[in-house]
């Protein structure tokens, strides 16, 4: 060790993390270089002894202070990194224990943003075995899960209306800190969905619903792609304003009225009587239409319908509803087809294959699941202090559901 520092008798962890901590905020704001250099003339063996304390999160605080510390630290920044960028997976695809482990590990790191991104890829092969190569996922196919850029974990949880999970998170964070995080993702201090427009969807799932209904190609639905250029196109117009919607990373990740439109929509006019009896029609309207809207959803849209027990976003079979985990050739609806209890539904058990859920669909969905994550997103209100300007300005509509009206 250096002769310097040996009559230095080796302080106790607390105290080297109280010297630490109180380095960065000495060293706040960065530009302070002459603070900077004063803690540069410190010896190499008692700064990597420090850093041997150091919490991932002071680890990326310090490295961002100056190149001197970024190279210095450079494999622990990494390491914090790695870290970080794991807990952000976890919360994208709803792992919470796996993102518990590590945020009770370094708390710190749930005021840091960063970007995860999911490309729509699979490397699964249509046989259920690994691919050398991944495949791309057409956007049309399956929509896959958005990009968070610059996000925290806490927003992430936030976006996918994990309302529940976000309340445990804040519990080891500042309120200033958690209203700070909220008012970057709800600049009006509304949970909702911006830049959307619900007259717009009922006039494009209307639009595809009558392109539907006059399709003379449609059999009995086995062929997801079969239908004319038109009724296509009308589809393609429904996954084009979704597209725009799940790209806007304002608000939360997805607007859960889309899906319960389609919903509606099905129950009051989709029905046999519409479709003169085409079960293929129906049938396609549940996979391409529904199905497919319910992989946009946020998670905490997504897993009480995709999860018998409502553990993380399984099926009952235990595969994932993710495109990029499942077969490349998977079709939400079709190849990986739930019931509104979770239940995987048999797809070659019967000629109907995909067995018809109930028809009050909509309502099961808004009583059952949308009003228990109102519920939930009352209490965030509470947790951080604001009001819940929504259900001060509106009233609840006829499906009980007032947070996103």
């Amino acid at each position: 060790m250096d002769s310097r520092i040996n009559h230095i008798n080796t302080p106790s962890e607390d105290l080297l993390q109280d010297q630490l901590r109180l380095w960065l905020k000495i060293l706040e704001p960065p530009e302070d270089l002459l603070r900077t250099e004063l803690l540069s003339t410190l010896p190499d063996e008692l700064l990597r002894m420090i850093g041997e304390q150091l919490s991932s999160s002071d680890v990326i605080c310090l490295t961002n202070t100056s190149k001197h510390w970024h190279s210095f630290f450079s494999d622990d920044r990494r390491q914090a990194l790695e870290k970080l960028h794991r807990l952000l997976k976890h919360g994208v695809l709803r792992e919470h224990k796996d993102a518990e482990n590590i945020w009770r590990a370094n708390p710190g790191l749930l005021t840091y943003p960063g970007t995860i991104e999911f490309l729509n890829r699979s490397h699964i092969g249509v046989d259920g075995k690994p691919l050398n190569e991944f495949i791309d996922i057409s956007f049309y196919q399956n929509p896959g899960r958005p990009k968070n850029t610059g996000r925290t974990f806490y927003q992430i949880l936030i976006r996918n209306s994990e309302f529940k999970e976000a309340i445990k998170v804040g519990k080891h964070m500042t309120l200033g800190e958690k209203q700070k995080q909220f008012h970057e993702i709800f600049p009006d201090r509304e949970m909702k969905k911006y830049n959307f427009d619900l007259d717009e969807v009922k006039r494009l799932l209307e639009n595809f619903s009558n392109k539907l209904s006059k399709d003379k190609i449609i059999t009995d639905g086995n062929n997801p792609d079969e239908m004319s250029a038109s009724t296509q196109i009308a589809l393609h117009a429904i996954y084009d304003y979704a597209k725009l919607q799940l790209e806007d990373e304002t608000g939360i990740i997805f607007d859960p009225r889309f899906l319960q439109e389609a919903m509606r929509l099905h129950d009051k006019d989709c029905t046999f009587r519409k479709f003169k009896n085409n079960f293929g029609k129906y049938r396609l309207w549940r996979v391409r239409v529904e199905g497919w809207l319910r992989e946009c959803s946020g998670t905490g849209y997504l897993h009480p319908i995709s999860s018998q027990d409502f553990k993380d976003c399984n099926l009952a079979d235990g595969s994932s509803c993710f495109a990029s985990h499942r077969p490349c050739n998977s079709i939400p609806g079709f190849h990986c087809r739930v019931d509104m209890t979770g239940r995987v539904v048999d797809q070659t058990s019967s000629k109907h294959g995909f067995a018809a859920r109930a028809r009050q669909g909509a309502e099961l969905y808004s009583h059952f699941y949308l009003k228990d994550i109102e519920a939930l997103g009352k209490e965030l209100y509470k947790d951080l202090g604001i009001r819940n300007l929504a259900s001060e300005k509106r009233d609840s509509d006829d499906m009980g559901f007032d947070l996103f009206k």
